[in-house]
Formats: C-alpha cells, structure tokens, sequence
C-alpha cells in the first residue's frame, strides 16, 4: 500500500492512517524524505496526519529523523503559514513537540 492508496481508503480513520504511516516509519519501509514531499504536495488534512505520525514515530525512535525533518517541521514556508496551519488541527504543535524529540538527539 501507498500513501496515495491509503489516504484514498476512506474505510480507515485518520488515526489509523497515524499509526500505519508510523508504523512505517519505524520499521523503515517509508523514508522520511518521501513522507515530507509527500505532505508537502498534500492538502491541509493530509499535512496534519503526516506530522502527527512524524511526532509519534520520532518520539520512539528520534534517530529516524534527519536534518530535512527538522526543516520541514519547524518551517512553515514548507508546510503552510501560521494563519493556514490554524485550519488543520496540529501542524504547529506536531511540528513543535517532533522539534524537541529531535533536538535532544540531534
């Protein structure tokens, strides 16, 4: 399955989607970089479950993060601004707390 393939899925729950897109993360069949082009293509919604799955997979394992994490998180030129980011529950926090899971290993 995709990513494409699984946000089309709309039998699955966004938390659902959360965790499989974490789940991917940590065992490494999804690289890092191809989810933040991803987000960074995807609408508002997708952008926010991205982020969120980045924060729960950097919290168990902050090593899985890189320097392109880092910025695509912490700049919202990358992902929208401010005032946008208010329309879709998280990115500022997500991008927040996956700031300070990475900034302790990094």
């Amino acid at each position: 399955m995709t990513l494409v393939d699984l946000f089309r899925d709309k039998d699955r729950k966004t938390k659902e989607k959360t965790e499989t897109i974490s789940k991917w993360l940590l065992d490494g069949s999804l690289a890092t970089d191809e989810l933040c082009v991803f987000a960074e293509n995807s609408k508002d919604s997708v952008k926010a479950t991205c982020i969120e799955a980045l924060e729960y997979a950097t919290k168990i394992n902050p090593n899985i993060a890189d320097e392109n994490v880092f910025s695509f998180v912490s700049n919202p030129d990358r992902h929208g601004t401010q005032s946008e980011m208010g329309k879709c529950k998280g990115h500022w926090k997500y991008g927040t707390l996956i700031s300070r899971n990475i900034g302790y290993c990094h």
